[in-house]
């Protein structure tokens, strides 16, 4: 689900091949997946609000930004607009691009 890449960022700050910094969203994926994924463990979907610096709309696709370093170093999280993704996914982007 994730693209892995080892990078420089902002003033020289190294990151680790471990990093993830993008993070594809795909069809049967939900909010519950990405709780997961970002080590949240919540018990209800409703229940889970990412700490996302922001949301821009792509127009085909959604992108959510959670930074974690005063370098800027973060993940993004990539969701399509597709018939097939979680109604449930596209309302916790759609309500953070709002």
């Amino acid at each position: 689900m994730a693209h892995r890449s080892k990078a420089h960022i902002g003033r020289g700050v190294a990151l680790s091949p471990d990093d993830d910094l993008i993070v594809l969203l795909e069809p049967g994926d939900g909010v519950d997946d990405l709780a997961r994924y970002l080590g949240d463990d919540v018990e209800h979907a409703d229940d889970f609000y990412p700490p996302a610096e922001w949301v821009a709309d792509r127009g085909c696709f959604l992108e959510m930004f959670l930074c974690y370093s005063d370098a800027g170093n973060g993940l993004s999280v990539i969701l399509p607009r597709a018939e097939e993704i979680d109604p449930q996914l596209l309302d916790l982007f759609t309500s953070y691009a709002a």
